[in-house]
């Protein structure tokens, strides 16, 4: 979704809006003033099947803040008011929820416009697609649809061919259509190769990177926690305070979605003369003396600490987050580790709400795996020489791969932003087919 088409003034022209999916995945509370005086606190989920009984009274105080991020959002309500400016439009916002009246409610008493609220009961794309082709039958010549949900831009897309305009058709408009419609590979490259695209729609506002790198202090000045942290670790290994937070609650509501994974800590130790004699081997030390063994230790550089990360993370999605927080994190170490020349030891993730969706669950058990049949395995053994190496399992863990990173430069600040993928070498990796999910919310 980028920007409004021109407007056609001719005809019987038709506006329909939708907020519901951005405002869904936010952690953004619908509050419900009863009228015994007794208040509830519902979530989207909670909103979305709540049924209005007499005398509530909904407060959406916080779609406030996300109507400032993302973008999207952002410019639907700018252009929503926008339309509803020319009072021969006739604008909709179609929501999923059943419950049109209270959002009636909001936008007049926060926003002072009086949009007409149509609550379709369902989630299914075609129910919106189908709604607008009820209006084109019923003489609407020019359909202007706008939304944050990529699915019911394609849903409604498809209308685009069936109603393409002209002499004698009825013209269906996406007024966004970029980015909604791309697929995933198309949207990575615009944003690396669209300064403008990427300005407005990878923007997520001061999330990890920023808080990290350059948390604002209300003097002005910029705090970079990551080299605070690292020359903390060079001055004082055994420091009980070295983290790094990305939890700024000034800036929560400016960011898309506040830190799922929000701070880190380091904690370092000595190494053992035996972990210290295995760093030793590849240079044939061992009949040295101390003294000798020692003296080349010096003169090599080589670490004498070892380095653990431990990261906390207020929610976690099993199957598609965690497995890249794991991996993220573990690389950061690696970096840290090399920067501050220790060996990088162990990584722990304190998860607080973990979660498996339910559209995950197959592909949960996928990778579980199950215990192969006899006739499996005999289909195997048929296939491979080998017959000691059968499997007992369809995705038995394969041997730990061997992560290599070479670094480049000694400044902190260049290191980040000069790291190039041929800086890492991963020797020995093997894994299982991919496993596909669809991202949940």
């Amino acid at each position: 979704m980028i920007k409004l088409t021109n407007i056609l003034s001719e005809g019987r022209s038709l506006y329909v809006f939708d907020f519901d999916d951005t405002l869904a995945r936010s952690e953004a509370y619908i509050y419900v003033k009863k009228r015994d005086g007794s208040e509830l606190t519902l979530d989207p989920a909670e909103y979305a099947v709540y049924k209005e009984e007499p005398g509530d009274e909904f407060d959406f105080r916080d779609f406030n803040k996300m109507l400032r991020n993302p973008v999207a959002i952002k410019d639907n309500m700018r252009d929503l008011k926008k339309a509803l400016s020319n009072r021969q439009n006739k604008v909709t916002v179609l929501t999923a929820r059943a419950l049109a009246f209270p959002l009636r409610y909001y936008f007049k008493k926060q926003h002072g416009i009086s949009p007409y609220v149509v609550g379709v009961a369902s989630a299914d794309p075609k129910k919106k697609s189908d709604w607008i082709e009820k209006h084109i039958k019923k003489g609407y010549t020019t359909i202007y649809f706008a939304d944050d949900s990529a699915k019911n831009i394609r849903a409604v897309d498809a209308l685009k061919t069936k109603y393409p305009g002209g002499d004698t058709l009825p013209k269906v408009e996406l007024m966004y259509h970029d980015s909604s419609i791309l697929s995933q590979e198309e949207f990575i490259n615009k944003i690396k190769t669209d300064d403008e695209f990427a300005k407005k729609w990878g923007e997520l506002g001061p999330i990890y990177g920023k808080q990290w790198r350059g948390w604002d202090e209300d003097t002005g000045v910029k705090i970079d926690q990551i080299q605070n942290s690292i020359n903390l670790l060079k001055t004082d290994p055994d420091s009980r305070r070295n983290i790094v937070s990305a939890w700024n609650v000034g800036e929560l509501d400016q960011m898309t979605l506040p830190p799922c994974h929000n701070f880190f800590q380091f904690y370092t130790r000595e190494l053992s003369e035996g972990e210290r004699g295995l760093l030793l081997q590849p240079y044939g030390l061992d009949p040295l003396t101390k003294e000798g063994r020692d003296r080349v230790w010096k003169e090599n550089n080589l670490p004498t600490r070892a380095i653990s990360l431990m990261w906390n993370q207020r929610s976690v999605d099993t199957f598609l987050g965690l497995p890249f927080n794991i991996a993220s994190y573990g690389l950061l170490l690696e970096i840290i580790a090399k920067e501050v020349n220790m060996v990088p030891d162990e990584l722990i993730g304190n998860l607080g709400d973990v979660h498996l969706y339910k559209n995950h669950i197959e592909q949960a058990k996928e990778q579980i795996g199950r215990e192969l049949s006899m006739e499996e395995k005999e289909e195997w053994c048929r296939n491979n020489s080998n017959h000691m190496d059968c499997p007992m399992y369809t995705r038995e863990p394969m041997e730990l791969p061997t992560l290599k990173y070479t670094k480049y430069l000694n400044d902190v600040d260049e290191v980040f932003k000069n790291l190039e993928v041929e800086q890492f070498e991963i020797e020995n990796y093997e894994s299982h087919p991919t496993i596909k999910a669809e991202l949940s919310n």
